[in-house]
């Protein structure tokens, strides 16, 4: 008989999506243009793409799609950082693409960054490593690992 998941795969079900949350919402209030993009089809179906990494990783513990998040949410990170440090140096670093961004854009910007990296770090603490090697499939017959899942 299935249990419930444990608690670091909800903490991640939440910063997950709190940061896809303030990332859309950033754009609508930062770039007003895209308010008017968002019910276009693109914008549709990467908010779909979204909720398919999500599903499998949260609800079906995949654990391939679980790397290809944590590699891009640090990514990510990395990312940010160094063309932060590109712009404050001003070293020519992707165009300098976030060059003209306000302060409270770049701050937005760094704690969705910072969000989605701890998403991904609650993926490998034990009981999500435990979660993620049954499959997402843990009896609860007074094994050992029934204490992690409340």
């Amino acid at each position: 008989m299935a249990i419930g998941r444990p608690k670091s795969i909800v903490w991640f079900d939440w910063l997950f999506w709190i940061s896809v949350i303030l990332g859309y919402m950033g754009d609508g209030y930062f770039d007003r243009k895209a308010i008017a993009f968002a019910l276009l089809l693109g914008e549709v179906i990467g908010l779909g793409i979204i909720g398919v990494v999500w599903y499998y990783i949260s609800q079906r513990a995949n654990n391939v799609l679980k790397w290809i998040y944590t590699v891009l949410a640090f990514g990510g990170v990395g990312l940010f950082g160094l063309t932060i440090i590109a712009s404050t140096f001003e070293i020519e670093f992707l165009g300098n693409v976030w060059r003209g961004l306000s302060i409270p854009e770049l701050a937005l910007g760094g704690f969705i960054n910072i969000l989605s990296a701890v998403a991904a770090t609650c993926l490998f603490l034990k009981p999500s490593r435990i979660w993620f090697e049954s499959k997402g499939r843990l009896g609860n017959d007074g094994d050992h690992l029934s204490d992690i899942f409340k």
